[in-house]
């Protein structure tokens, strides 16, 4: 789906090209989900991942990542 991500959000307007994952349907195994992909979100997974790298994190937005950032 083409959208207007800049006008959705300055993060998504300035991060480059973007393209939105189908929704999730059914189980998905992992060791943490983040529940939101905003600033706050993504830093999370973020700092997990480079923490302990072999940690499955899963980012879960309803809308698109960075939303309302």
């Amino acid at each position: 789906m083409a959208e207007d991500y800049e006008s959705k959000s300055f993060w998504l307007g300035n991060s480059g090209p973007y393209q939105e994952n189908a929704p999730l349907v059914g189980d998905l195994k992992c060791d943490v989900a983040v529940i939101g992909g905003g600033y706050a979100g993504i830093a999370t997974a973020y700092f997990l991942k480079k923490a302990q790298p072999s940690l499955r994190v899963v980012v879960l937005e309803s809308e698109v990542i960075g939303f309302g950032a």
